[in-house]
């Protein structure tokens, strides 16, 4: 069977190509330590953080977690331009333009590493949200579909006490 397009990839208005994931965004502040919580028993496929500092090393991750069951690969993105701050933090260090962010996710998704992120922030809840909605606006632009959450999951931040 064959079927007539105008040249483009799109057969009569729609794409050949499958419609790409939902891109589920989060923010956190810069002392923030982020973590998923189950909050409904039905809540079978959930997030996974990639403790990566580069998208080589996020894609053998999410290779390794799809092994392990139905997961949803998550890229953690400081924004913050502070860079690396222990070892024990591995996320990729990336401040730049909502565009330019929202390009690199959008890639991440679309070579199947990850299925959304969680951005450090500086500036408080204000500044988080205003980012979010700018890079948000970008993925639409591109035609993702945006979340802000994961059904049965919630986005928890552990702040870390501070001794003197």
């Amino acid at each position: 069977m064959t079927t007539e397009t105008s040249g483009s990839g799109r057969e009569h208005g729609r794409s050949r190509y499958p419609a790409p994931p939902a891109i589920v965004l989060w923010a956190v502040g810069a002392e923030g330590e982020p973590r998923f919580e189950r909050t409904a028993v039905g809540a079978d496929i959930g997030p996974r953080l990639l403790e990566a500092d580069n998208l080589r090393d996020a894609a053998v991750l999410a290779h390794r977690m799809r092994g392990d069951g139905a997961v949803l690969p998550i890229l953690r993105i400081d924004t913050t331009g502070a860079g690396p701050r222990s070892a024990a933090r591995s996320e990729l260090t990336f401040s730049s333009t909502p565009r330019l962010l929202a390009g690199l996710i959008a890639d991440a998704v679309r070579a199947g590493v990850a299925r959304g992120a969680v951005l450090r922030t500086l500036g408080g809840a204000r500044r988080a949200d205003e980012l979010l909605e700018a890079v948000a606006e970008h993925l639409r632009a591109a035609g993702f579909e945006v979340a802000r959450e994961i059904t049965g999951w919630q986005l928890r931040v552990d702040i870390p006490l501070r001794t003197h």
